[in-house]
């Protein structure tokens, strides 16, 4: 009988395979089956009981002899790799390989029956299999020496790792969209990631992120390729309308049975099949994930449930965004109440108190005149009330001016800020370069901004000169105020600086302070001019 021995113990990739080939050596001077050894730490394995024990092998597994033959293969490897049984025998092993890599396979194999050794083949590289008709598929390979009657031979373990290369795949593609819908990037950026990520896990020809408008249409908001952007109307047998009417997953595997609308894009694209999964925002149906096939065999079975993990995602996003919208939308709403408030405030003021005072100051001016020469007491005391109403005046025309200046109404941002500047106590250097008037909210939240700016400086700054820059370029209004006080500002100081971050944020801008002790204080905001009322 013929015997085959094993270099050194080795185990088969799986639960419970292999467990003879780790049986406890037998004690010196005598072999497994109680005959006496040859005097060497040698494993002794007959043939036979090779041959019985490569079909149960849970994994693939063939035998290759030195000139890189295959002498012996199990079901497993034939069913695998696609051939006939029995028919791996005498084939050559980088036929299991790729093409393009059989040259560095032989070298790699000769290398190994040099030195051999009970190893994991590839540490560190993404192995391919090739099956008989040309696919190829990721594996995992473990080699093992083998001995027999003095010719060397080596056993690999084969797995396919297809299904946990997908699996990995498919969490690093979810994670990079979860950290997009985690930062709160707009819909539009997630769109894009999502359907060229599904794209490339999927292995599929035609993916699309599709919004179901109220008139019935379909709009395309998203696609692999890019040039898909048109739209169709529901209606007909087709993906897109059969996840409308149903609210659940849709597939159809054969295309050329589709109709309507929908069915005309996909068919110039020469689809064969099509998945659609549906997008759907707290309880809302909001669109669907759409991908296709030109190949003739039908998209796999687990393709919704794949497609699912996506649209969660996808109907995360667009729930931040909207939910987003309306905070901001709401905040906006505050924002022009309150100023509209301020306004009428103003309004009435100069229309009614200011006026009224001055009407009185009037008539005790005349009064004053109209007393007779001797009552000098009597006059003393009409002036001194003319000019307490006088300063009394004074200070509702500045309370006026801090509610709503009529000058930013009257004469725009320019004159408004002109005015700040010449009564800063500090002097100002004052560079504004803008195309005529701007929209309400922006003139009014710049104005603000730099009154705010102008009043924390004269109070804290101790500085000795503020230079105050606007410009408009770029669809883009810039305000910079700049001092070289001692620095220090920050937004939780009761600096007033937190209202105003509130209400550029609520005109899609951003509010920057910059204010190292020591070394003065720049506030700087940047609003879009096109989404605040500028063509």
């Amino acid at each position: 009988m013929e015997r085959v021995r094993c270099r050194r113990p080795f185990s088969w990739p799986g639960k419970g395979s292999g467990a003879f080939l780790n049986e406890p050596a037998a004690p010196e001077g005598e072999r497994p089956d109680g005959s006496a050894a040859a005097g060497d730490d040698q494993r002794v394995i007959s043939a036979e009981l090779l041959s019985a024990v490569m079909p149960v092998i849970p994994d693939a597994a063939v035998v290759v002899d030195s000139s890189g033959r295959i002498v012996s293969a199990n079901g497993q490897a034939e069913a695998l790799f696609g051939y006939e049984s029995g028919s791996l025998v005498g084939t050559p092993v980088e036929a299991l390989v790729p093409e393009r890599i059989r040259g560095r396979h032989r070298r790699h194999r000769r290398g190994f029956m040099a030195a051999p050794q009970v190893r994991p083949m590839g540490v560190g590289l993404q192995l391919t299999g090739r099956r008989f008709d040309s696919s190829q598929f990721p594996v995992d390979i473990s080699l093992a020496p083998i001995v027999s009657e003095g010719e060397q031979l080596v056993v690999a373990a084969i797995r396919d790792v297809s299904a946990q290369r997908q699996a990995a795949a498919a969490q690093a593609a979810l994670r990079r969209v979860a950290t997009l819908v985690a930062r709160g990037v707009p819909p539009e950026e997630v769109f894009a990631t999502v359907t060229a990520e599904v794209g490339r896990l999927m292995d599929v020809d035609l993916v699309s992120m599709d919004r179901y408008d109220p008139d019935g249409k379909v709009t395309v908001l998203g696609a692999q390729p890019a040039t898909l952007t048109s739209g169709w109307n529901i209606g007909g047998r087709n993906v897109s309308t059969l996840v409308f009417e149903s609210g659940r997953p849709a597939r159809i595997d054969d295309y050329s049975e589709a109709s309507g609308p929908g069915a005309v894009p996909t068919r110039e694209w020469g689809v064969r099949s099509a998945v659609g999964a549906p997008i759907t925002i707290e309880g809302r149906l909001w669109g669907v994930m759409f991908i296709a096939s030109r190949r003739e065999r039908a998209l796999p079975a687990d393709t919704e449930s794949r497609l699912a993990d996506f649209t969660e995602l996808v109907a995360m996003a667009i729930a931040n965004a909207e939910a987003q919208t309306a905070l901001t939308d709401s905040r906006a709403r505050i924002v022009a109440a309150a100023d509209a408030a301020r306004r009428r405030i103003g309004r009435d003021l100069h229309d009614g108190a200011q006026q009224r005072l001055v009407s009185l100051t009037l008539q005790l001016r005349a009064a004053q005149a109209a007393a007779p020469p001797e009552a000098a007491e009597l006059r003393a005391l009409l002036d001194r009330v003319a000019d307490g109403l006088t300063s009394v005046l004074g200070e509702l025309v500045e309370f006026a001016r801090g509610i709503h200046p009529a000058i930013l109404t009257e004469g725009g941002l320019g004159p408004a800020l002109q005015m700040l500047a010449g009564r800063s106590p500090i002097p100002v250097d004052l560079d504004v370069r803008i195309p005529g008037r701007l929209p309400e909210p922006l003139e009014v939240c710049t104005y603000y901004l730099a009154s705010e700016a102008l009043t924390n400086a004269a109070k804290h700054s101790q500085a000795s000169a503020i230079a105050v820059e606007v410009t408009a370029d770029d669809d883009v209004l810039r305000v910079r105020i700049r001092d070289n006080g001692v620095g220090g500002a920050s937004f939780g100081t009761g600096s007033g600086l937190v209202g105003l971050k509130d209400r550029v944020e609520t005109l899609g801008g951003r509010l920057v302070l910059q204010s190292k002790p020591g070394r003065g204080t720049t506030v700087g905001a940047e609003l879009q001019l096109s989404g605040n009322g500028v063509a």
